[in-house]
């Protein structure tokens, strides 16, 4: 999906769950060093990458969850009723798919790609005031997937968690 509808779905999901107390999970996923991919393979191989994140994302969620390009590489993943548990086996999963994915320049070479993933759960031990609240958690989890050596998921709870172990 696009940026238009993913605006549209988060804020009618954030709705949702704050009627009916069901949890909200959404994550942040990135592409580690994109950049260098385009610098050293050119952009048609970028593009391809590009097409084949979005496949491995949707192959890796479920059909109630949504699946969007936020901006470059990096997409958000809306997950509607699902707690913090099943969230993280589900980042697991998809930064394990891509490990496991090889993408081919020509016979002799390929290369893999991996993403970081921060993920933030509302209604489920934690609330937050707006779902902007709830993406700027999201962004910071994805942020220390960053600094902890990317090809990782964070949840927003251990930068929390972190954050006051360090004041």
């Amino acid at each position: 999906y696009n940026r238009a509808y993913l605006d549209t779905f988060l804020k009618d999901a954030f709705i949702s769950t704050n009627a009916t107390s069901a949890p909200l999970s959404v994550a942040f996923a990135d592409l580690d060093r994109f950049k260098s991919i385009n610098d050293t393979f050119g952009h048609a191989v970028g593009d391809q990458i590009l097409v084949t994140t979005a496949n491995i994302l949707k192959a890796n969620v479920r059909a109630s969850d949504v699946v969007a390009r936020y901006g470059g590489e990096e997409f958000m993943l809306v997950f509607p009723s699902t707690d913090y548990g099943l969230l993280k086996t589900i980042c697991e999963r998809i930064v394990k798919a891509f490990q496991d994915t090889r993408h081919y320049v020509d016979v002799k070479r390929d290369f893999g790609v991996t993403v970081s993933i921060g993920m933030a759960t509302h209604n489920d031990g934690r609330l937050f005031a707006s779902v902007e609240e709830l993406l700027k958690a999201a962004d910071k989890a994805l942020y220390t997937a960053k600094l902890q050596g990317r090809n990782r998921s964070v949840p927003f709870d251990l930068v929390a968690n972190s954050q006051v172990a360090f004041m």
